[in-house]
This record gives structure tokens, sequence and C-alpha cells, in this order.
């Protein structure tokens, strides 16, 4: 169930496969992530990562594209983000922003979750509702980001096959996907954990479809 932003507790097993994934690129600090893949890199919301843009905190991105101008698209190497979070450790609080949490990852791989928020409450901020999930160059949904386990992500980033962006559930199950198989075990479980994202991704879909 989705709750206020500020009030979220890091999942400790998504701690520690986040810190795996770290340890896996600490010897390839020069791979350059886009902003919403360098957001899932260090566990906060897009948004979060564009409003230390816009204060000029760190994490810095690469120099050429420090000024975000429109149409350079903004770029971290792994190394700048790895040396943020050793200075962000040694402070009592992090540097700004609160971190982003998912659901449950044990032995490397996310579980299935016990609630898939994505109807927006009065009370809840939308980035909370935003999921991060790999996407292939053309737009299609790969998967959700911890349904691979830590050594597949790793891969996946150190090779830029594929990117990281953030969709509610019925934006990303309207989408289409890589393996459609996929797709339709996540919806299988949609009316389970949350009553009526099946009818809301249904309705996305057509109107998905109807525009193409």
């Amino acid at each position: 169930m989705a709750t206020s932003r500020n009030t979220l507790v890091p999942d400790l097993e998504e701690v520690q496969a986040r810190a795996q994934l770290h340890a896996a690129l600490a010897n390839t600090p020069d791979v350059p992530l886009d902003s919403e893949t360098a957001a899932f890199f260090l566990g906060v919301h897009p948004k979060t990562m564009e409003r230390w843009r816009t204060e000029k905190r760190p994490p810095h991105p690469m120099a050429m594209n420090a000024e975000g101008r429109s149409g350079v698209q903004v770029r971290y190497r792994v190394g700048e983000l790895l040396d943020f979070i050793r200075q962000s450790q040694t402070q009592a609080e992090p540097t700004g922003g609160s971190p982003f949490v998912s659901h449950k990852v044990v032995n490397g791989k996310r579980q299935k979750p016990s609630s898939m928020a994505w109807a927006i409450a009065d009370a809840v901020e939308l980035e909370t509702l935003d999921e991060p999930f790999f996407m292939t160059a053309d737009g299609l949904v790969i998967s959700h980001c911890w349904d691979e386990d830590v050594t597949a992500i790793a891969e996946r980033l150190a090779s830029g096959k594929g990117c990281v962006r953030w969709m509610a559930w019925d934006k990303a199950l309207a989408a289409v996907w890589q393996d459609e198989p996929m797709r339709v075990e996540w919806l299988s479980h949609a009316d389970t954990v949350a009553p009526g994202l099946r009818a809301a991704v249904h309705a996305n879909r057509h109107s998905l479809l109807s525009s193409i």
C-alpha cells in the first residue's frame, strides 16, 4: 500500500541487494547511466535527481551534460555515484531526499508484491507510485528491475543493454512487453493485491492501442 514518501522505510533485503549491485559495478567507474537509471542505482526517485541538479548538489552529472540543456541527455558516471554513496554514508543523514522503496527482495531477486500502488490518493505523492522498469531501446518493457538477480542487473547496466524508466503499475502493465507471458503473469496478480488495477490497465492499454 502506498504511503507518504517521508514515512517509507528501506526494506533490508533491498538495501543489501543494492549494496551488492554497487560492489558489482565498482570496477567499471566510467560506465555512464542516464538520470532515471542513476536514480534506480542510488535508490531514489528521478524527481530527487532533478531537484539535486537544479540545486547543483552532488552527485554531479558528467561535465559535458552538467547544464542539462534541452536535447542533451544527462548522464552520471558510476564512479561519481559510488563516491556520492560513500560520502553520504559518512554523514548522519543522506544528502537530501528519502530513499525510494519498492518491494521486498530476497536473495537478490524481487518477490511478488503484497501491494501494487497505482491509484493517486490525496495523501500520497505521485512519485511514491512509480516503480523502476528495464526498457529496450525501442520502448518495450523488459521486466521490473528487481525481477532480475543482482548479477543480471549489473551486467545489464554495465553493457548499456536496456535503460530504466519509472512508471506506475497501471501504465507499466498497459505497455508492450518484450515477454508478453511475463506481463500476463503480473496482471494475474493485479486484482488480488490492488482491486481495480486490472480494469485501469485495460483502459490504459485500449487508449494506447487506439492512438497507434
